[in-house]
């Protein structure tokens, strides 16, 4: 076992993701004695493993589905369904944002054991790559110590989906199986298929749709050629050109299916049948009920069914998707649930329906005829924003975004209305007996028998923004000075004649923080993405980590954030590590769906590496895009050396980038009336960079993730605003140094060495939930703190530094919880694979 230090100081850090302590005591003795121990290999070689889902177990008696309302308050993302076992989870979509919501709402993860996607699109299984790496570098669930391990299941094009993201992931060091299922050439389309999933609980089998219009079913042979294709990437990284990419995937983009069968119970066993044939009470009575036949002390044969009572059927869950229009003839068509629409078939045995087609489409005459085939008795659950009341489901976030919009509504405005997407003109056709609108948290409890039925019990009360005022004005006594004060003193300011400050117009630029936190997402901050709005002229990212679109909506709201990816004329990623780009493919997708195919594309700035996650992701998501390799355009090394990477040594050939991406770089600048925006190298990973945005009246300059180098000082002289990361406080800069990284200390030594205006801190570690560690208040006469959805209009910048004092006095006494390790607090080290 581990030592006892070792074990609580593991613990801490981990009980977050939600691991009971005693599985995590199990599971970390099984690891300690494998590390220490060579008992368990033979010839240097791991013994063979178990089969997955062929686990042996005693009867389970709880099971029910529950919708993980991810998503469901913004829309950009499929909400998931979890099918629990007491000793098995399976989860159905893990859209972006999934594990930040898993946090919020204490979900636990340690379980989970396969994900089942319904599309192949960032929109249902975008949260992946961020769920797989927070595991891994836990060594929870198996993922990289061989225990148990996570599969993927999807309709074609799960292991394109892997391209994508192995290059931040280290697959191979990581027991993640992907499993493409489709059709073989002699099945017909809509049946479902072999099980994915077999064991003593549940047996899980998929079905195929394919939009009309399509070249059909998926055949056998293009999974192999896809499964031959992953084997060819392995051995050969051959970067692919960094032209657009609009590649279609072949046959149509399908959709999935499942149906998960649950084991049948036993019937009512009888005692005094099995007493009147001569059995005699005791062991033998268990053995006859757990199925076998058994002998009398007169040597006759006693059946199960002589005793017993016909086993009774298990609950089925079918889980039905249906994207749009172009599904729905397939799906009333497809005829593996021709059975599930008998009434001979279903008599008797529970079957709940669970709807994830859009509401537009399932509120169809078409759709809820199809519905209504199904025989009386079945359930429906229908799980989509527009069928339900949206509410802010990371409801930490928006009660910190409430408290901030008390000390000043121009920095922190209060958090956008999401309202229903596409509302529903018919809203009797969703109140009918058996129909159950699948809200956040919402449970349907398929075992025991005696609980059958929904469960609303753990479903969230509406956020309530006077609420929450009410709250602050009755609790925080010294907040309030502090706010009075601030409020006196901008009051006073504006008496004032007008200062020697940068003097820049209000519709010049607005930046917006829509990630302020560092490694993976908390409750309260996600992670790195800055929003530039130049209005009129357009708009840009600076990195876009996971979430970025659902924050971009709660921020604007949905028409708010559509204005803004239509204006969108470039992202600028500062290095491959997730917690900076592993949202740009949602939200590139939806912004082609917006403008259209023939819309113009969108320039992405990035390291080498990262142009194949694009590549890839983009196949997945059809969007398209002109990809700049940050290299070819950098002008700083580390050191402020110059860079000259278009002139190339004598004898070697590199060309530089196509002459339609500088086109559209210079055409981006021109657009949005910038003078430059010039990349240059930093300190941190290998081609980390920061960035330089200029216009004739300002200069911004966002450092990425780095430790102090001469590149940011000569990058930032006389910088309007410096945006640096601070992701370590003072005393633990020998951490921030070993993972080069910037303490507060260290970004504010930048900005005094380059005579920055002011200095917008961000990129904190989740150690500090809310506001970080700051030096005394005569250090930051110039800073401010960044926090999630905050905005900052250059031509406020004056006023910045004077929001610091109340904001920390509004979370002093929460940040004295989380330090004394409150359970409301999710507090975790950053993870290595973003340091």
């Amino acid at each position: 076992m581990l030592p006892a230090t070792i074990y609580r100081g593991v613990w801490r850090n981990v009980a977050s993701l939600g691991f009971h302590r005693r599985a995590f005591r199990a599971r970390a003795g099984k690891v300690w004695t494998s590390a220490a121990s060579s008992a368990d290999m033979k010839g240097g070689k791991r013994k063979e493993k178990p089969q997955r889902n062929q686990r042996k177990g005693g009867s389970h008696t709880t099971s029910y589905v529950q919708v993980l309302g991810n998503g469901t308050d913004t829309g950009d993302t499929c909400p998931s369904v979890l099918l629990f076992f007491d000793q098995y989870r399976y989860i159905f979509n893990v859209g972006e944002g999934f594990q930040r919501y898993c946090f919020q709402h204490k979900i636990k993860l340690g379980k989970v054991t396969d994900l089942f996607f319904t599309r192949m699109s960032t929109e249902a299984c975008g949260g992946v790559p961020g769920l797989i790496l927070t595991l891994t570098d836990h060594g929870i669930g198996g993922l990289c110590l061989g225990t148990s391990g996570l599969n993927l299941h999807g309709p074609l094009h799960v292991r394109t989906f892997l391209d994508a993201v192995e290059t931040f992931v280290a697959l191979q060091q990581t027991d993640v199986v992907a499993s493409s299922f489709g059709a073989n050439s002699g099945s017909q389309p809509g049946q479902f298929l072999e099980s994915l999933v077999k064991n003593e609980q549940v047996t899980i089998r998929p079905l195929v749709l394919m939009p009309e219009g399509s070249a059909g079913m998926v055949d056998q042979e293009e999974l192999d050629a896809e499964q031959a294709e992953t084997e060819r990437a392995k051995k050969s990284r051959v970067e692919r050109s960094s032209k657009n990419s609009t590649a279609c995937v072949p046959g149509g983009v399908p959709a999935a299916c499942y149906i998960c069968e649950l084991s049948e119970a036993a019937g009512k066993f009888h005692p005094e049948r099995a007493k009147a044939l001569g059995l005699q009470p005791g062991p033998i009575y268990a053995k006859i009920q757990k199925g076998a036949s058994v002998e009398t002390p007169t040597g006759e044969t006693v059946h199960p069914h002589q005793v017993m009572d016909p086993p009774i059927p298990g609950p089925v869950v079918l889980i039905v998707e249906c994207p749009d229009e172009a599904y729905l003839n397939p799906l009333l068509e497809a005829p593996g649930f021709n059975e599930w629409l008998s009434v001979e078939r279903t008599d008797g045995e529970n079957v709940l329906v669970v709807h994830m087609g859009s509401a537009r489409v399932v509120a169809s005459e078409a759709y809820m005829g199809w519905v209504e085939r199904f025989p009386t008795g079945t359930n429906h659950m229908f799980v989509n924003l527009e069928a339900c009341e949206s509410s802010a489901i990371l409801r930490k976030a928006a009660v910190v975004q409430t408290k901030l919009n008390c000390v000043d509504d121009r920095f922190f405005p209060l958090p956008a209305t999401v309202d229903v997407l596409t509302p529903m003109s018919n809203r009797a056709c969703w109140e009918k007996d058996g129909f159950v609108m699948g809200k956040d948290l919402m449970k349907y409890w398929l075992k025991p028998s005696g609980r059958l039925g929904p469960d609303a019990t753990k479903i969230l009360e509406p956020f309530s923004v006077e609420k929450v005022v009410d709250d602050f004005q009755a609790e925080h006594v010294e907040a309030r000075e502090a706010l009075r004060r601030y409020k006196d003193s901008m009051e006073a300011k504006s008496q004032e004649p007008p200062s020697s400050s940068p003097q820049i117009a209000a519709d010049e630029l607005e930046l917006t923080f829509l990630g302020t936190g560092s490694a993976v997402p908390s409750k309260y901050r996600n992670v790195t993405c800055i929003y530039l709005d130049f209005f009129k002229k357009g708009s840009m990212f600076l990195d876009c980590g996971e979430g970025s679109l659902g924050q971009l909506v709660r921020r604007f709201g949905v028409e708010g954030a559509n204005d803004a990816l239509r204006k969108l004329r470039c992202v600028w990623i500062s290095h491959i590590h997730a917690d900076h780009h592993a949202g740009l493919s949602r939200l590139l997708a939806a912004r082609q769906k917006l403008v259209g195919p023939d819309g113009p594309k969108v320039l992405i700035i990035g390291p080498p590496g990262f142009r194949k996650t694009v590549l890839s992701y983009a196949k997945l998501d059809q969007f398209q895009y002109h990809y700049l390799i940050t290299n070819s355009v950098a002008s700083m090394g580390r050191s402020g050396e110059p860079l000259k990477y278009n002139s190339p040594k004598v004898g070697e050939k590199r060309p530089g980038p196509p002459k339609a991406v500088l086109e559209m770089f210079d055409e981006v600048k021109r657009e949005l009336g910038l003078k430059e925006i010039d990349s240059f190298l930093v300190k941190h990973c290998s081609n980390a960079f920061g960035v330089s945005i200029e216009s004739n009246n300002w200069k911004v300059v966002f450092s990425g993730d780095s430790m102090p180098c001469e590149s940011l000082v000569k990058a930032a002289k006389d910088a309007t605003l410096l945006i640096h990361e601070a992701t370590f406080e003072e005393e633990m800069a020998d951490e921030a140094k070993k993972k080069k990284h910037s303490t507060t200390k260290d970004a504010l030594s930048i900005a005094e060495q380059a005579g920055a205006y002011r200095t917008i801190l961000t990129h904190f570690s989740q150690r500090y939930p809310k506001v970080p560690v700051l030096p005394e208040a005569e250090k930051r006469a110039s800073i401010g703190v960044a926090f999630d959805l905050m905005r900052v209009n250059l031509s406020h910048l004056e006023a910045l530094p004077k929001t610091v004092d109340p904001c920390m006095f509004l979370f002093d006494e929460e940040q004295k919880e989380a330090e004394d390790g409150a359970e409301d607090d999710f507090v975790i080290p950053d993870l290595k694979h973003v340091e």
